[in-house]
C-alpha cells in the first residue's frame, strides 16, 4: 500500500517469536480464555458435523437441516450486527459467560426437540452461541493482547478453536 498511497508509512515491527506466543498464551487472561474457547468449540463443532445425522435419526424431512442451518446463520449475522449495541449494555465478561450458558441450553433443547419446526427454531440461539461468542472473543483479545502481538493473539484463538473442533469431532458420540 505504500506504493499506492504515497503518504502511507510502512513501520517495521519485529516479527513475534514462538516464545512471544507462548508467553502470551501463559498470561491468565489469555490462557484461561483460550481454554474456554477450546471447550466451547469442542461442544459446538459436533453440531456442525452431525446435525443432519440428528435430523435423520429423528426421522424428520431433510429440509429441516437446511432450515435449521439457515435460521442459525441468519441469527448469527444479526447478533454480530447488534454486538455493539449489546456491548454498550452488557459487560464483555458477562457476554462471554452468557454465550457459554446459552450454548448449554441450546444443546439441551436440541436434544429434547422431536419435531422439525421446533428443532429449526432452536437454532436461533446460534446467533448468541456463535455470533456473540466470536465478536466478544475478538473484543476480549483486543483488550488483553498488546498491539504488537494482536495477530499472534488472534492466531492463538484460531488455533484454540481448531483444537476444540478436533476434540469435539473425535469424541462426538463417545458416550
Amino acid at each position: 500500500t505504500a506504493q499506492l498511497v504515497p503518504s502511507a508509512r510502512v513501520s517495521h515491527v519485529a516479527v513475534p517469536s514462538v516464545r512471544d506466543a507462548l508467553r502470551l498464551s501463559l498470561r491468565p487472561e489469555v490462557g484461561c480464555f483460550l481454554l474456554a474457547g477450546i471447550i466451547h468449540w469442542a461442544a459446538m463443532s459436533p453440531f456442525h458435523l452431525l446435525f443432519a445425522v440428528h435430523v435423520g435419526d429423528l426421522k424428520l424431512d431433510a429440509r429441516y437441516v437446511g432450515w435449521g442451518l439457515s435460521v442459525g446463520v441468519t441469527a448469527e449475522v444479526a447478533a454480530m450486527w447488534l454486538f455493539r449495541w449489546l456491548r454498550g449494555r452488557i459487560a464483555l465478561f458477562s457476554l462471554l459467560l452468557g454465550t457459554f450458558l446459552i450454548t448449554a441450553a441450546r444443546w439441551y433443547l436440541t436434544a429434547m426437540a422431536s419435531d422439525g419446526t421446533t428443532l429449526a427454531l432452536i437454532q436461533i440461539i446460534h446467533g448468541l452461541s456463535f455470533g456473540v461468542f466470536f465478536v466478544a472473543s475478538l473484543s476480549h483479545l483486543e483488550h488483553v493482547v498488546p498491539d504488537q502481538l494482536r495477530a499472534t493473539g488472534r492466531a492463538l484463538f484460531a488455533s484454540a478453536i481448531g483444537l476444540g473442533g478436533i476434540i469435539g469431532n473425535t469424541t462426538a458420540g463417545a458416550a
